[in-house]
């Protein structure tokens, strides 16, 4: 049995989340997402948890963070693709 790779699934949506990019939140918004330490979760998949967009308030001050905030711009973050045509989140 290969634990390497549930171990690196998306706890939302399923897919490989181990190489799809870092990024570091606020333990308190991890939290309210309702995931555990140890899991992982896309960026888009913890906004579309959450049931809102994220902001620049809600990650860490980590450098690793600048990525993700120069990807999805610098106002609410936006979560992307077809999984979330249907969310409906506060702007």
């Amino acid at each position: 049995m290969n634990n390497h790779a549930s171990t690196t699934r998306c706890v939302v949506c399923g897919k490989d989340a181990y190489i799809s990019g870092w990024y570091y939140v606020k333990n308190s918004v991890w939290k309210e997402a309702g995931f555990k330490p140890h899991q992982l979760a896309h960026c888009t998949c913890l906004a579309y948890r959450l049931g809102r967009r994220l902001t620049k308030d809600d990650f860490t001050d980590s450098p690793i963070n600048d990525v993700v905030i120069a990807i999805f711009g610098k106002g609410k973050l936006r979560p992307l693709g077809d999984m979330y045509d249907d969310m409906e989140v506060d702007d």
